[in-house]
């Protein structure tokens, strides 16, 4: 029984007696039985209905019933609900839809990019959630109700700690206890926490204690010369026996690809170019051109390389950085000097830029006759049979989940 029950009103003398506020309602418990075991209630409707008159009367006769019961009567009354109660009905159709489709063989292919950055296809391999259209529906408060070993069930609040794993199984697969052993795509939770503990960390850095200098710049603070860019900016290997921290988080967190032959699928990679300019030329030493547009000091060391996917790393693969900023944070922080004014809009287009979005088409896979077990998919029409699609990945869902800011503009300006 649900409902809202007090049954305080009985004092212990008299027959039982409680009572019920607000609107009453039967529960009624899982569909499906647990492994091994026999419906009951609502499930005869729908679990192992070719024998529902023998697991009805199995029933009965577990819980000490003595009477004896036809099986006419109860194929009788089983065929009169059948045709004319329509709650039983819906659970036929229940029986219906988990005998005849247990399944279909489907897969999902992101097609590819296009020019809109809002489209770029994921490189990573990881958990994603696909939404049709432009996910711009506000979800208000959201009502979970869990299921105990005893099979009562019980409300629980979004602030509740088991809510989240239940919520959203797929990004907390295991729970908010297991920590040995799991990799950073196993817990975009935790990933996403740290990720804003170093971004506030490294704001305060900047604006209070004064990092690359004053914050509102005058000509004065700015970097101007060569010697005064490489006194905050590196690309090149630091020494691996001199500084081996910076040594590896430069090794693990600073180099480009390697893309071009070694790696022509690279994400970077178009028309057959890396649009990044990587490798870059060799130089001994950082020079500015007449735009303004510095070309960092990469020396030629042939002393001073690694081996990465069988590639030979030189400085010229090197994203610059600055050391001391990348030893504190232990994170890929891609460091440059500005050229000119038209940076903002490299500051402002992944603010505007909108959502992240996918184009997908959702396909049959079929059995391949000539190979046994194999599958392969059907081409279809993609123009008729795709699907635009909001593209929300686990460490995204996590940041929203959890109400972190996305953006933040000072002084706060408002439109009228």
């Amino acid at each position: 029984m649900g409902g809202k029950i007090d049954r305080s009103v009985l004092d212990g003398k008299g027959p039982p007696c409680f009572k019920i506020s607000g609107e009453n309602y039967h529960r009624i418990g899982s569909l499906l039985p647990p492994p091994g075991t026999i419906g009951n209630y609502v499930q005869l409707y729908i679990c192992d209905t070719e024998n529902e008159i023998h697991n009805r009367l199995s029933v009965m006769r577990n819980r000490g019933s003595n009477l004896e019961v036809h099986t006419s009567i109860v194929q009788g009354l089983k065929t009169m609900l059948d045709n004319l109660n329509s709650y039983v009905q819906v659970f036929r159709c229940a029986r219906d839809a988990l005998h005849h489709d247990s399944g279909a063989n489907l897969h999902i292919r992101i097609l590819h990019s296009r020019d809109n950055r809002q489209y770029i296809r994921p490189t990573a391999n990881e958990i994603a959630a696909l939404i049709v259209g432009n996910d711009t529906n506000v979800v208000g408060c959201r009502d979970i109700i869990v299921c105990k070993n005893n099979g009562y069930l019980k409300r629980i609040s979004e602030t509740h700690p088991s809510y989240t794993p239940l919520q959203y199984p797929l990004l907390f697969p295991y729970e908010l206890r297991r920590l040995p052993s799991q990799r950073i795509e196993d817990r975009p939770d935790i990933a996403a926490r740290i990720f804003r503990m170093k971004h506030k960390q490294l704001m305060k850095l900047f604006r209070d204690k004064k990092f690359f200098g004053n914050v509102l710049a005058a000509d004065q603070d700015k970097p101007i010369t060569p010697e005064d860019i490489d006194e905050f900016i590196y690309a090149e290997i630091p020494d691996k026996n001199g500084d081996p921290l910076a040594y590896e988080t430069v090794v693990r967190s600073m180099v480009h690809g390697p893309c071009g032959p070694h790696n022509p699928n690279a994400p970077c990679m178009v028309d057959g170019k890396c649009s990044k300019h990587y490798p870059k030329k060799f130089s001994n030493q950082t020079t500015i051109d007449e735009d303004g547009f510095v070309s960092y000091r990469r020396r030629n060391n042939p002393s001073n390389t690694v081996n990465i996917n069988g590639v030979e790393i030189d400085n010229r693969w090197i994203v610059p950085y600055s050391r001391d900023l990348l030893v504190l944070f232990n994170a890929h922080i891609n460091v440059e000097k500005c050229a000119s004014s038209k940076s903002t809009k490299y500051m402002y287009k992944y603010t505007y830029k909108g959502t992240d979005m996918a184009t997908i088409v959702i396909e049959n896979n079929v059995d391949n006759p000539q190979n046994i077990g194999e599958q392969m998919y059907r081409h279809v029409d993609e123009i008729k049979q795709y699907l635009d699609c909001r593209y929300v990945s686990a460490i995204e869902a996590c940041w929203r989940i959890y109400e972190f800011e996305l953006q933040k503009q000072y002084p706060s300006v408002e439109r009228l």
